[in-house]
């Protein structure tokens, strides 16, 4: 049998993130609810742990949450690949948070 193309993309980006240590919300938000529930179920699966607390309303917190920070809130400072890796920084530092720092925090 053959997958297709959207669900090879799928297993990939649950496989990629079991290892992680990202929060129930955070994969909410940045998988969504279905794949997030699949990499904590694959997680507590491989490792022979029970799910987190809360898992299923902390995937919904994360599939409800909107990153507070925007290119603009960059701009004109930052431009091209530098304003690029300082997103990327400040979404990484943002999930750590498990979804709590606000803009201003983000920004400091």
């Amino acid at each position: 049998l053959r997958l297709s193309r959207a669900d090879s993309v799928s297993i990939g980006r649950v496989r990629d993130e079991i290892g992680t240590a990202k929060t129930s919300a955070a994969l909410g938000w940045k998988l969504g609810r279905v794949e997030a529930e699949d990499v904590l179920l694959c997680r507590a699966a491989l490792l022979e742990s029970p799910l987190p607390p809360n898992w299923r309303a902390e995937i919904e917190r994360g599939t409800g949450a909107v990153f507070p920070v925007t290119a603009a809130d960059l701009m004109p400072n930052l431009q091209g690949a530098a304003l690029g890796a300082r997103l990327r920084e400040i979404e990484a530092r943002w999930l750590a948070s498990d979804l709590t720092l606000i803009k201003a925090q983000l920004l400091a």
